[in-house]
């Protein structure tokens, strides 16, 4: 997912407001990578399992 820092939906889509500090443990996120301490730059799920 790519959302642009000025983005001016990016408050709606994320639910933060700063998103560099708060986004990774955001609602939105934790709904969409149900993990603990979810990281940037890491994939999570299977390609090829398409998941």
């Amino acid at each position: 997912m790519m959302i642009g820092k000025y983005d001016e939906y990016r408050e709606r889509m994320t639910g933060v407001d700063d998103i560099e500090k708060e986004w990774m443990n955001s609602p939105q996120t934790q709904a969409a990578f149900p993990v603990e301490n979810p990281e940037l730059a890491t994939t999570y799920g299977d390609f090829a399992a398409g998941t």
